[in-house]
């Protein structure tokens, strides 16, 4: 962990967790001179105690950063066969620990690489236990991981999070997004010898 950059989760009340980004770090946003943003979402938890895969991949996450409340994340690494589909979904990831050594006879590449590969970015160290009591008190909010090095001054906050939070508050709500067409496949397949394959569309009896 100590090789990960510092970053922080930063919520729309204002709330902020800092840990350590991993994944696709060198996609940061540049656009905005006061911070570098590397993913905006609503914010919610899961509490699986393993599946990470499978939950990065399941379409319903499209557009949320998702947080798991088990600490230990990427001990088994990805084995890029228990995929829900094909790509990444989720559009941040926060876990309390991560292992970057999985230790899988299946695995093919660790947790990191396979967000870095897939332009998601991930933090660790994360109190995921107060933030998720948090979410169970005040609901879903939107956020973002940034790792811009925020501080807080004394009981307020530093003008740089007030920036940051002014920018989560422009980001679209959940509520009304069209992200079944995000998601939605544009082709039938089938499962096949053991893999997916497209299949023709059948025409339909006159």
């Amino acid at each position: 962990m100590d090789t990960l950059k510092q970053g922080y989760l930063i919520l729309e009340d204002g709330s902020y967790f800092p840990g350590r980004l991993f994944g696709a770090v060198n996609t940061l946003s540049t656009q905005h001179s006061a911070l570098s943003t590397c993913s905006l979402g609503e914010v919610v938890f899961n509490t699986a105690m393993c599946g990470y895969e499978e939950v990065l991949t399941d379409p319903s996450y499209r557009g949320q950063i998702v947080a798991m409340t088990y600490p230990h994340q990427g001990n088994y690494g990805i084995t890029l066969c228990d995929n829900e589909s094909s790509k990444v979904h989720v559009a941040g990831f926060v876990v309390g620990e991560l292992s970057e050594l999985p230790s899988n006879w299946r695995a093919k590449m660790s947790l990191s690489d396979y967000l870095k590969d897939q332009g998601v970015v991930g933090i660790a160290g994360v109190d995921t236990r107060a933030l998720t009591l948090r979410l169970r008190s005040s609901g879903a909010m939107r956020a973002a991981i940034v790792n811009l090095g925020v501080r807080g001054q004394g009981s307020g906050v530093s003008e740089a999070m007030k920036t940051i939070v002014e920018e989560i508050k422009k980001h679209p709500a959940m509520e009304g997004l069209a992200l079944a067409e995000e998601v939605s496949v544009s082709q039938k397949t089938v499962w096949k010898n053991g893999s997916l394959a497209p299949s023709p569309l059948t025409p339909h009896p006159s």
